[in-house]
């Protein structure tokens, strides 16, 4: 009884993470920072905020773990930081929904690399899933290519998506180094990602011009949206089966667009709305372990093409 309600816990706090993963682009809305600036501010706060969070729970550095786990973690937090400044790029240029969507592709990039990297096998139904992602990722390039949405704020989108999956894989590889340690190397490593694209580029002096009622929402974006959300994360994939973690990471898009709906008043066209739910939809489809039988199989795939097809000619008239 113990050990449930301990997994039910667990399971709390994962959802809470990618429910303030999700938000994050509501409250990046209301800063009147860049998109780079506000990556830069959420990294900077949340850096410090996981230093204090090490050290008030007296964590330590694991010893006698090898010196490449430590490179792995390092990588893993610089794939963060690139994440994290293709995300709020991609929020601004196509919207907190559809940005989150297209980052939530990360899984099935990782799921493709996994028969390479971990000796993996595809099952059946991971490559299907692959499919339909794609599918939608088809119907996003058509409103791209037809004007109604930003080309590069998709690319941006799917550097995220693949910056996301390379923090995935380098974490795997470190599995001696987690929770509290892991997050704070992490996060350090991902704030230098972004003082060297700072120094490279505009450099720090729009931290002098923030404003003094923006301040206590910059603190709050960094401590709560970044440190606290990260801390609940990875404390709660130590605990929880991947099979879990995979299935409810699918919370952080789901949270998006419906926040990007009712706070931001963000509305998708129809062949957006029909590709958005392929790629979340194959992707979740990817990590089921469900047998489906072949007449299912080919009733949904006779369905898929139709849906295809609709949202293909629908995307033409309005072009039209």
């Amino acid at each position: 009884m113990a050990a449930k309600i301990a997994s039910v816990r667990y399971l709390l706090y994962f959802i809470a993470a990618t429910m303030l993963f999700g938000s994050s682009g509501i409250v990046a809305s209301a800063l009147p920072l860049s998109s780079f600036e506000v990556c830069f501010m959420r990294l900077l706060v949340g850096a410090v905020a996981m230093g204090l969070i090490f050290a008030a729970t007296r964590s330590t550095l694991p010893r006698g773990v090898p010196a490449r786990q430590y490179l792995f973690v390092a990588l893993s937090g610089a794939c963060l930081g690139l994440t994290m400044i293709l995300i709020f790029a991609a929020y601004r240029l196509v919207g907190v929904g559809l940005g989150a969507v297209l980052a939530a592709t990360a899984p099935v990039i990782t799921m493709a690399l996994s028969p390479l990297l971990f000796k993996e096998r595809l099952r059946p139904l991971v490559i299907f899933g692959f499919a339909v992602v794609v599918g939608g990722l088809l119907l996003l390039n058509l409103s791209a290519f037809g004007g109604t949405l930003s080309v590069p704020g998709v690319l941006c989108g799917l550097g995220a998506a693949v910056g996301t999956a390379g923090m995935v894989v380098f974490n795997k590889l470190a599995r001696d180094i987690c929770g509290v340690p892991c997050t704070t190397i992490q996060l350090a490593c991902a704030l230098l990602v972004a003082v060297i694209a700072a120094a490279a580029g505009e450099g720090f002096s729009f931290i002098a011009t923030i404003p003094a009622a923006s301040w206590p929402l910059v603190i709050a974006f960094g401590a709560v949206f970044t440190a606290l959300a990260y801390f609940l994360y990875y404390r709660a994939i130590d605990q929880l089966p991947m099979q879990t973690v995979s299935v409810c990471a699918y919370t952080e898009p789901l949270t998006a667009v419906v926040m990007g709906a009712l706070v931001l008043g963000e509305v998708m066209a129809p062949e957006q709305l029909l590709g958005a739910v392929c790629i979340i939809g194959g992707a979740l489809l990817g990590e089921l372990h469900v047998k489906v039988p072949a007449r299912q199989r080919r009733s949904a795939r006779r369905t898929y093409i139709r849906c295809i097809r609709f949202a293909r000619r629908h995307s033409l008239k309005r072009a039209a």
